[in-house]
C-alpha cells in the first residue's frame, strides 16, 4: 500500500506540474526556450513562435511594398500632370502658329487679289478666289479653335465647355 500511495503522489504531483507549465506556456509567462515538459506543447509553442516571426516579416514586407506602390502612384500622377501640361503647351503653340502664319498668308493673298487691276481676272474668278480664301481663313480659325479654344484662355473652362456643348448639341436640337 505504501508504494501505491507514493506512486500516486508522484504521478499527481507530476500532472499538476505539467498542467501549471501548460498554463504558463499558454499565457505567455513561460519563456520561449523553457520546456513545459510536454513535447507536443513545446512543439506547438515553437511552431506558433515561428509563425509569428513569419507573420511579422510578411507584414513588414507588405508595408514596404505599399510604400513603394504609393511612391510609384505619386510619380505616375506627377508624370501624367507634366504630360498634360506639355500637351496643352504644344496645342497652344500650334494654335498660335496656325492663327499667325496661315491666317496671315490667307489675309495677304486676299489683299493681293483685291489689289489686282480690274479686268485682269473675271468677276467669277475673283469670286471663286475670294470664296476659297474665306474658306481657308475659316478652316484656319476652326483648327485653331479645336486645338485650343480661345474662350478657354479668355473666359475659362466653364465658358469653353458651354460654347462647345451649344455647338455640338445645337445641331441636334437638344437643349
Amino acid at each position: 500500500g505504501a508504494t501505491v500511495a507514493y506512486l500516486n503522489r508522484r504521478i499527481t504531483g507530476r500532472l499538476l506540474d505539467v498542467v501549471e507549465a501548460a498554463r504558463q506556456a499558454l499565457s505567455g509567462r513561460l519563456g520561449a526556450t523553457e520546456s513545459t515538459g510536454i513535447r507536443e506543447l513545446d512543439d506547438l509553442r515553437d511552431s506558433l513562435t515561428r509563425a509569428d516571426i513569419y507573420r511579422s516579416a510578411i507584414l513588414e514586407q507588405v508595408e514596404q511594398r505599399t510604400a513603394q506602390l504609393n511612391r510609384a502612384q505619386a510619380q505616375l500622377t506627377e508624370f501624367t500632370q507634366q504630360l498634360d501640361d506639355s500637351i496643352e503647351r504644344e496645342r497652344l503653340r500650334l494654335a498660335r502658329e496656325v492663327h499667325d502664319q496661315i491666317g496671315a498668308i490667307f489675309t495677304g493673298v486676299s489683299m493681293l487679289v483685291g489689289g489686282l487691276p480690274a479686268g485682269s481676272i473675271s468677276p467669277e474668278q475673283r469670286q471663286a478666289i475670294n470664296g476659297a480664301l474665306d474658306l481657308g481663313l475659316a478652316t484656319a480659325r476652326r483648327i485653331t479653335a479645336e486645338l485650343r479654344p480661345p474662350l478657354l484662355d479668355h473666359l475659362g473652362l466653364d465658358a469653353a465647355v458651354e460654347d462647345m456643348a451649344s455647338h455640338v448639341l445645337g445641331a441636334t436640337g437638344v437643349a
